[in-house]
């Protein structure tokens, strides 16, 4: 993802499978200031979260492994398996680490731009608090392409 498009924008927002329509208004953000909670602890023998750090994009194991330091991500990866990724309540234990490797790959390195069709409605989406409800790595492939400014779906 190198550009956002330059078609009309969708009023309209997806909202990613378990969240709820909010209402929300479409603004300009600066991703620079923009925090997702990173996984910072888990109990791997319950498979929960223990906790989460509020941590700028471009501080995440995300946008190191879009800078190619693959390491940070790929711990990461291996952390958050069957809690956050490859789980069996959604039927996706199979999954394994090169999947996600090759899925973000793809994003990092589409020629479609963010919010083209059949995407208009994908929002990055975040809160009141600069925090990101969806959209981390459509977010760390803009950033890494140079595009700071954004139109995201900002929640009421």
């Amino acid at each position: 993802m190198k550009s956002i498009t330059t078609n009309p924008l969708s009023a309209d927002c997806w909202w990613p499978p378990g969240y709820h329509s909010a209402a929300h208004k479409i603004v300009k953000v600066d991703l620079n200031h923009i925090r997702d909670g990173i996984v910072n602890q888990v109990d791997r023998q319950s498979l929960r979260i223990l906790s989460l750090e509020p941590t700028l994009i471009k501080d995440t194991p995300h946008f190191q492994y879009a800078l190619g330091n693959t390491k940070p991500y790929e711990e990461y990866l291996e952390k958050c398996k069957h809690i956050t990724w490859a789980r069996a309540a959604i039927n996706e234990e199979h999954l394994d680490m090169q999947y996600m490797f090759d899925k973000f790959d793809k994003i990092l390195n589409t020629d479609a731009a963010y919010l083209d069709p059949p995407h208009q409605d994908k929002y990055i989406i975040i809160n009141q608090q600069g925090h990101l409800i969806d959209g981390l790595h459509r977010s760390v492939a803009l950033l890494r392409a140079g595009i700071n400014i954004v139109p995201a779906a900002l929640t009421a």
